[in-house]
């Protein structure tokens, strides 16, 4: 949803004046929506681990929208977040114990975690090489 309707969608609406500065609005606005979506999670977890991965989801947010834009394609966005939530599953299991306490450096981890993934994103996306970008949009003259 958040790559292919939300990111799409702001790529088309900003298809004809695509330049850096546009690609990062709509990389970063889809990827913050995909962080806020998760505060949901709060019904489910304390507010530590919440905030701890609404930092962490806009950090993927931002890889997964890099991976999707470069190779004009959602299936390997699609396949890594599976991964990802799948193998986090499987490690931590369902979490019992919730104390803040357990927490202590996490959000500082997380932050540092959202920081790194949004590195790799925007190396991934090479921003500054136009002729790298596979735009999934419907409008083929910007992928000449």
């Amino acid at each position: 949803m958040f790559r292919g309707i939300i990111l799409g969608s702001l790529l088309n609406d900003n298809s004809e004046n695509i330049n850096k500065g546009n690609l990062l609005y709509c990389l970063i606005t889809s990827s913050a929506l995909f962080a806020l979506y998760h505060i949901g999670n709060i019904q489910s977890q304390n507010l530590t681990m919440t905030i701890m991965q609404v930092f962490e989801t806009f950090g993927m947010g931002c890889l997964f929208g890099a991976i999707y834009i470069r190779k004009g394609s959602i299936l390997l966005s699609f396949l890594l977040h599976f991964f990802i939530d799948f193998t986090g599953t499987i490690g931590n299991g369902q979490i019992v114990n919730n104390s803040p306490s357990q927490y202590k450096y996490s959000i500082v981890v997380s932050l540092l975690y959202m920081v790194v993934l949004s590195i790799i994103a925007f190396n991934i996306l090479k921003i500054n090489d136009k002729s790298k970008w596979e735009f999934p949009i419907k409008d083929s003259s910007l992928n000449q």
